[in-house]
């Protein structure tokens, strides 16, 4: 397991690293500071992460409120509700970035880490 770990370490370093480059040079461009996310990224070190289970235990109550809600609050879970499916969209796409990384660090016999 901890091997396991080690190397979702080590791909989380690489794709930060590469999301950072692309973000570096977006934010030259746009002149945007480029920001750490020390939560996200201790997210996608850990297997099951607990962020994952606390935004859907909320979406979840967000989805009640928005069927059963009146007028402003039902319209206020509805776009809460939408704010949190982007949020999953985008931690999920960091887990495929994440694996890739992985995968390809993996597959790559030349290259040794240090």
């Amino acid at each position: 397991m901890s091997t396991q770990n080690d190397d979702a370490g080590r791909g989380v370093s690489r794709a930060r690293e590469a999301i950072s480059g692309q973000a570096a040079a977006a934010a030259q461009a746009k002149d945007a500071p480029w920001r750490v996310y020390p939560s996200i990224d201790k997210a996608l070190e850990s297997e099951e992460p607990a962020v994952m289970a606390r935004i859907e235990k909320t979406c979840r109550e967000l989805d009640r409120i928005a069927r059963t809600g009146h007028g402003r609050e039902s319209e206020r879970a509805k776009a809460a509700l939408t704010a949190y499916g982007r949020a999953l969209d985008l931690f999920r796409r960091l887990v495929e970035l994440r694996d890739k990384a992985i995968s390809e660090s993996a597959g790559s016999p030349g290259r040794q880490e240090s």
